[in-house]
């Protein structure tokens, strides 16, 4: 399974006061704060894990199509490269630059292809050029989120089951498919 999220730190920087009074406890293990605190840019840290745990988050989520429950502190970031949730465990590729923090969960040794656009470009419309190349050009392709909210690609009115995740946040935006 695939899963993937990305932070823009600029924006998270104007609504989030992560060092405010219980924050940090509410969203990370101990190991987690213990590893923030630790840090050398202890602001980087926080987005790292936030974007981690979404990321494997959206992959688990997929994988086992539960109902949208979202609770950070039973999502652990057991390396720089690895997710724990409920025992499952994903592998994590984590970029960042100055301007965002980007993570890709998937399943162990999986194979992937992801792109990062800015805000002007909509990674449906991406998805949808990259999913078309290999089919028809008659084909309907179109996006429908399932009772729990995660999103699945149609082809000509069938479910494809083609393993992707979408993210955005602020100026940023992004998908991953399994290749």
């Amino acid at each position: 399974m695939i899963g993937n999220d990305i932070v823009d730190l600029q924006l998270a920087g104007i609504q989030s006061n992560w060092q405010r009074r219980g924050w940090l406890q509410k969203i990370f293990t101990l190991l987690e704060q213990k590893e923030i605190y630790n840090s050398s840019s202890p602001n980087l840290q926080v987005w790292k894990f936030w974007s981690m745990k979404e990321a494997a988050y959206k992959a688990h989520q997929r994988c086992f199509h539960h109902a949208p429950t979202f609770n950070p502190k039973k999502i652990e970031c057991v390396s720089a490269t690895s997710v724990c949730i409920e025992k499952y465990v994903y592998e994590l590729a984590t970029e960042f630059t100055k301007e965002y923090v980007y993570s890709i969960a998937r399943s162990t040794g999986a194979y992937y292809y992801s792109e990062i656009f800015q805000a002007e470009i909509n990674p449906r419309e991406e998805l949808k050029k990259l999913i078309r190349s290999s089919i028809t050009k008659k084909d309907r392709l179109y996006f429908k989120k399932d009772i729990n909210g995660i999103p699945n690609l149609y082809i000509n009115g069938k479910c494809s089951k083609i393993p992707f995740s979408l993210t955005h946040h602020g100026d940023y935006s992004a998908y991953v498919m399994l290749s």
